[in-house]
Parts: structure tokens; sequence; C-alpha cells
């Protein structure tokens, strides 16, 4: 049994519709549906009715609710008080983030911050904005590091929160080249036609970023989704195999570019800008924190430029 499913369950309880929780929780639908069902053999009885609409929690499924929210709670405590005594020993810099800033942006941040002063102990946690912030809110995290788009948001009170723009980039499209070192899937053709596209689940932000951008091309172009991937990582090497194109992290793609496995297929105007925001509460506990805070703000990560069709 994995705790993520009674999160699951709790969530379903609070709505009656697998859409939603599926939505609040961050997965796709048919993930969430298997998660219940693996829960409910776990169980070894119907904890959901799904012969009504909109579907109801079983008999079985209102006594066991008691229990999960129990569990949830307590599983909760344990780990915030185990964090404030594992924080009040040697102060360690505790980051939310993305499995692709971890990977991209942040190793260059934590370097700025050594330079400055000197060794640093830090713990990252990565996983969807809406768990990060979660985690933030929770007190799990000292800082929340981000991808930001306008379209999208994020939803952390402001009275309570602040946060730096540490860097900006974009997703870009791209693709494999041929022969001739020309896209595969060019974006600039006036014809109409039907490009392969590998992209983002839809309910996450970066599938909620590229589905707000398509909708607003105004091109005879339409895209076919032949691969779907809830982190960019996952996108990268089957792009460069020739499956489709994607808009990928400008930070992910630049080595790639640089020895010709990736062309740029489309124009500056294809590109999708986005923000890298660090998000931290506005009365911070840490003089660590602080000192992050501080080295961010006076030294935010320099822009990428690479040029189109290059």
């Amino acid at each position: 049994m994995q705790i993520k499913w009674l999160d699951d369950f709790v969530a379903f309880a609070k709505t009656c519709s697998f859409s939603r929780a599926a939505d609040e929780r961050e997965v796709t639908l048919p993930a969430f549906g298997r998660r219940i069902k693996a829960l409910e053999s776990w169980v070894g009885v119907p904890l959901v009715n799904r012969g009504t609409y909109p579907a109801t929690l079983t008999e079985e499924g209102r006594l066991f609710l008691k229990t999960a929210q129990e569990v949830v709670a307590r599983l909760e405590d344990s780990r915030a008080s185990l964090r404030a005594r594992a924080m009040a020993g040697e102060e360690t810099l505790s980051i939310a983030t993305g499995r692709t800033l971890a990977h991209t942006s942040i190793p260059a941040m934590l370097d700025q911050v050594r330079q400055r002063v000197g060794a640093i102990h830090v713990r990252i946690s990565t996983g969807s904005v809406h768990d990060m912030a979660l985690l933030l809110e929770e007190g799990g995290a000292d800082v929340l590091i981000s991808f930001f788009h306008p379209a999208i948001g994020l939803s952390l009170d402001a009275r309570s929160f602040e946060f730096l723009v540490v860097a900006r980039e974009g997703l870009i499209p791209v693709c494999k080249p041929d022969a001739a070192g020309r896209p595969l899937f060019p974006l600039a053709s006036g014809a109409a036609r039907v490009l392969p596209l590998l992209a983002y689940h839809r309910n996450l932000m970066m599938g909620n970023v590229l589905d707000w951008h398509l909708a607003r091309r105004n091109d005879v172009t339409r895209f076919h989704r032949v691969f779907l991937a809830d982190f960019a990582e996952a996108l990268l090497e089957p792009v460069q195999q020739g499956v489709g194109l994607a808009w990928l992290p400008q930070r992910l793609v630049v080595a790639a570019l640089a020895a010709g496995r990736l062309v740029h297929a489309g124009g500056v105007d294809d590109e999708i800008p986005l923000e890298v925001r660090c998000f931290r509460h506005r009365h911070p506990a840490k003089g660590l924190v602080e000192q992050f805070w501080q080295c961010l703000a006076e030294r935010p990560l320099p822009p990428l430029t690479l040029e189109a069709g290059a």
C-alpha cells in the first residue's frame, strides 16, 4: 500500500468526482483511477460505488475514509515534527522544485551561493508544482523554485509568501535535423499539415502552458500527440530520435542544439517565455534562507541566447 493512495482517496471523497480529484492531485485521470482500484484491492472491498452518478463512497468506503484521514494526518504531523527536529540541529537549506529545474538551473544557483558563503547543507525535494507548493506552505521546504507563466499562475498567498525572478528562459520548439541540417518537422511552412507532437500531460503546469500557446497559434498547422510525459527529460531522447517535435526548456536542450543533435523547429515567435521564480515565507526562520535569497537577488542566472533555426 502506498501513502499516495490514501491521499487520492481523501481527495476523491471531498468531491465525489474522479476528474476533479485527479486534477487536484495533478495526475492523469486513468492513473488516478488505477490508484483508487489498487487501494480497493489492498483493502479487499469496494470503496467507491461507480454505478451512481456522481460516484459515491460505499458504506465500507465511508468507514475507511475516517481511517485514511487519521493516518494521513498522523503521518503529516510526524513528518513535520521530525523535520523540525532535524532543522533544529545543523542548518539545512530545503528546496522544493521540479525535476527539470533540479537538473538544469538549481546547481548553478547553489554554486553561486557556495562561492559567497562557503559549503552549505542542502536537501532537494522534487515533484509537481502543486505538491511542492503544498510542501512550502506546510513548512516542509524553505523555498520553492518553479517555472512560472502568467497564463497559469501559482496560488500562494501573497500576504504570507514573496518571490524573486531568478532566471528567464523559454520552452523552445525543437526536433531532429534532416540530412541537410533542416528541421524534420518545421513550424514555418505555410502548408496545412499535421505534425507529431511530444507533449506533457494536460493536468500538469507545462501541459497547460503548452495548450495555451498552441491555442493561440495563427497558422494552419495541426498537431497529433504521439507521446506524453510528466516531465521534460522524458521527452528529450525521443525528440532526438526523430519521433516528433517538442517544446522543451531552454537550458535542457542548449547542449543538444550546440552539438547539432537538435535544431530549432521555428522562430522566436514560436517560443514560450517563462520565468523561474523562487518563493519563500516573508519571515523565514533560518539565516541560511536569507543568505540564499540575497545571493539570488543580487546575481540571478544570466539569460541564454539561442538563434532560431540554429
